[in-house]
């Protein structure tokens, strides 16, 4: 039975053939379980044939879209269709970039256990993610498997510009019960490129969870996270 689905939208492009190599970061948990299932959904890349190869090598299941290439990279569409096609009771967004340190789908499903998402359908969970800047990378890779979670939240919690790019706990890397994702009809799709799907996501999942109580100013945010350069609101 498949536990967990870890759904990673991808569009490769000529600006973007590292994409290939970054496929690789999901499923590089040395200590994964059973049950897990990793979706590469492809949505629009003008040539898929190194990307179904890629997933063929790395043992990734791949989807495609159907999307025009000429038509904007759209993360919700590529999240809605691998949920209605996966197998997983839980579905896991992860992006192309984002990578788990050792044991961490280990803690996600005790978590969602301990939650008892397959029954209180309307929880979830909210991964925070740790930016690395390109010393940071490299630095990380050098360090035995063991070590790599407490040395990324050493780099966070001295606040290491060098080797840190930024840290965030509101994020699109969300764990949610997969009926309860397709009961509320999965994510806007009129965000296209980097939009705010996720974070109106987010706010729907609040919304119908009676636990969390609303911040102060629930319905305004200032400007658009494409051309922010100061964050004003609630997150």
């Amino acid at each position: 039975m498949v536990r967990l689905s870890v759904i990673v939208p991808v569009r490769l492009t000529e600006r973007r053939p590292e994409l290939l190599e970054r496929l690789s970061l999901a499923r590089s948990d040395p200590e994964c379980p059973g049950g897990v299932e990793f979706v590469a959904v492809d949505d629009g890349s003008p040539d898929s044939a190194p990307l179904t190869e890629r997933c063929a090598a790395l043992g990734l299941r791949y989807i495609a879209t159907g999307a025009d290439p000429s038509s904007p990279f759209n993360l919700a569409r590529a999240r809605n269709r691998a949920a209605e096609q996966v197998q997983g009771e839980l579905l896991l967004f992860m992006d192309v970039d984002l990578f788990p340190y050792p044991g961490f789908y280990v803690d996600l499903l005790r978590e969602a256990g301990l939650l008892d998402i397959r029954h209180r359908i309307d929880r979830f969970l909210m991964c925070p993610v740790i930016y690395l800047a390109q010393a940071g990378w490299q630095a990380i890779q050098k360090r035995a498997q063991a070590e790599r979670r407490a040395f990324a939240v050493n780099i966070m919690m001295q606040r290491d510009r060098r080797l840190l790019e930024k840290f965030s706990y509101g994020t699109s890397c969300v764990a949610v019960n997969r009926n309860f994702y397709l009961s509320l009809g999965g994510q806007n799709e009129a965000f296209e490129g980097w939009g705010y799907e996720d974070y109106e996501f987010g706010c729907r999942l609040i919304q119908q969870n009676p636990q969390f109580r609303r911040p102060f100013l629930w319905g305004w945010n200032g400007g658009s996270f494409r051309t922010k350069r100061l964050y004003a609101g609630w997150k």
